[in-house]
């Protein structure tokens, strides 16, 4: 899989996955917002598990969660990128 191109978000303090709504790069780790829940992992295409709040950064524990179903990923609408058929 090729390097995603990220976005700096400067208000959230986290780079944006270009392309994937919800999808965030922060300290070595990626981040995503799926349906109101918070997960992580080291790379797109990899496991993803369970991310608590309280271990997101600052800006990003205060992004709205409600009504993130967490589909539309752009190009790939519909397809979930770590293959565990969890959107």
């Amino acid at each position: 899989m090729p390097i995603t191109r990220a976005g700096r978000e400067p208000w959230l303090g986290v780079y944006v996955v270009v392309g994937i709504p919800n999808y965030y790069y922060w300290n070595g780790v990626y981040l995503r917002l799926n349906s109101g829940q918070w997960s992580r992992a080291p790379y797109l295409d990899a496991r993803w598990t369970p991310c608590p709040g309280d271990e997101l950064p600052g800006n990003l524990r205060s992004k709205p969660s409600k009504g993130n179903k967490g589909k539309g990923h752009g190009k790939t609408k519909g397809h979930d990128r770590d293959g565990d058929d969890e959107q």
